[in-house]
């Protein structure tokens, strides 16, 4: 037998919220039609709360309704401002959350957090307070709750102020960089043009004769040596090969002033290593040679300034690769 609409309309009532996705209708196409009630001050004991969303948006399909506008219930529910003022004034005022931390916060617990703290409002509309809280997102904080909202626009210009700082000192730091690296290219050119002058070229291979004339004789008579007599001879015919070579090319060169500058320690701050260990030791007569337990350093010295000196010759003396017929 069929029922009257007067008697399905009784039949929700006698139901309560529960009944509320009851039958009251159908579509064209056999769906049913969900009946959503409107609260009357007398059904929960207290004044109506206004429904979730108009007729047109409640049929509308749920993703259309997403964090799209602020219905009444979030924008004017006092206890619902309640808690989102105290979010405004505490927790959502916590540096250790950058703005979409908050609205992630904030969006993760303020349904709770509501329902906790007013746990009537849940009673009186348990459709209307769970399916208000189902979407929160920006747009909700930014449409309902101006106080919160300003929070969180307060933390992005504070992101986008300190994001701008830290680009510009980033910039200021690779500017001193480019800056420094120019100078140490322009120090480096001008060392060059220093260092390719015939005067310091004879003092860098004198330097290295003296090396190596020290390392042969801090050893002599030892059966452990750092370089042989005939590694000796053999700097020695290199350095005055180089010295002719260098006095040819100028010969206003002072090579007697030039062998004294170069058994001086040089001007420039020694490195570390073994290249300010050769600084150091260059023109102060090398007694660390004479050391038993420095043996190991002294040996790596002594070889480094023999190869350097052989190097220097065969740069200025070209011919001196090419191995000439003795047959």
């Amino acid at each position: 037998m069929k029922r009257s609409a007067a008697a399905g309309v009784v039949a929700v009532a006698v139901l309560g919220f529960g009944s509320a996705y009851a039958q009251t209708g159908r579509t064209p196409d056999g769906r049913l039609i969900p009946y959503v009630p409107k609260l009357m001050p007398t059904e929960c004991g207290g004044p109506a709360l206004p429904t979730l969303h108009s007729t047109a948006d409640r049929n509308a399909p749920t993703s259309a309704r997403k964090g799209s506008a602020c219905s009444t219930f979030l924008r004017t529910d006092p206890d619902v401002l309640r808690t989102v003022n105290g979010y405004a004034n505490g927790s959502a005022r916590n540096p250790n959350m950058n703005a979409n931390q908050t609205v992630q916060f904030v969006a993760s617990t303020i349904r709770d957090e509501v329902g906790r703290a007013a746990p009537a409002i849940v009673n009186r509309n348990p459709r209307l307070f769970y399916e208000s809280f189902e979407h929160i997102d920006r747009a909700t904080i930014a449409n309902c709750w101006p106080t919160l909202e300003a929070v969180i626009v307060s933390k992005e210009r504070q992101e986008i102020a300190a994001a701008e700082s830290e680009r510009r000192q980033q910039e200021a730091q690779q500017q001193k960089e480019r800056e420094a690296e120019a100078v140490s290219a322009e120090r480096f050119r001008q060392q060059a043009t220093i260092d390719a002058q015939p005067g310091s070229r004879l003092e860098r291979a004198y330097r290295s004769y003296i090396g190596v004339k020290q390392c042969v004789e801090a050893r002599r008579g030892y059966a452990a040596i750092y370089l042989t007599e005939e590694q000796g001879i053999d700097a020695k015919a290199k350095v005055v090969a180089i010295e002719k070579a260098l006095r040819g090319s100028d010969p206003t060169l002072d090579p007697d002033a030039i062998w004294t500058k170069a058994n001086q320690p040089p001007a420039q701050e020694p490195s570390d290593g073994l290249a300010g260990l050769i600084q150091l030791s260059d023109g102060i007569g090398k007694q660390w040679l004479t050391y038993p337990q420095w043996f190991e350093e002294s040996d790596d010295y002594c070889r480094h300034t023999y190869v350097g000196l052989s190097d220097q010759f065969t740069a200025l003396i070209p011919d001196s690769r090419v191995v000439k017929k003795d047959f």
